[in-house]
């Protein structure tokens, strides 16, 4: 038990040994090749509901009649923004 101690102190030791990380230099472009909005131009992707990303009308009124008939989630959510003010 005594050696198995020792080995895992060493073992520790070792891995503490080793040059300082010298963090390298990265040149990022201002604005992205392949960026079809510019920040602030808008609602991103975070911004709108998951649901409405499909245009999809039979999924848009499943989900207004799944809020408004889950008093629960209502509940909860107005309690989280009246905590977040």
């Amino acid at each position: 038990m005594k050696l198995l101690a020792i080995v895992a102190a060493l073992q520790l030791l070792a891995t503490c040994a080793g040059p300082p990380y010298d963090r390298p230099d990265a040149a990022l472009p201002p604005v992205y090749p392949d960026a079809v909005v510019s920040p602030g131009a808008g609602p991103t992707f975070g911004d709108v509901g998951w649901w409405e990303l499909f245009k999809d009308p039979e999924l848009l009124s499943l989900e207004r009649a799944a809020v408004a008939r889950n008093q629960d989630v209502l509940v909860a959510a107005k309690r989280s923004l009246r905590a977040s003010r």
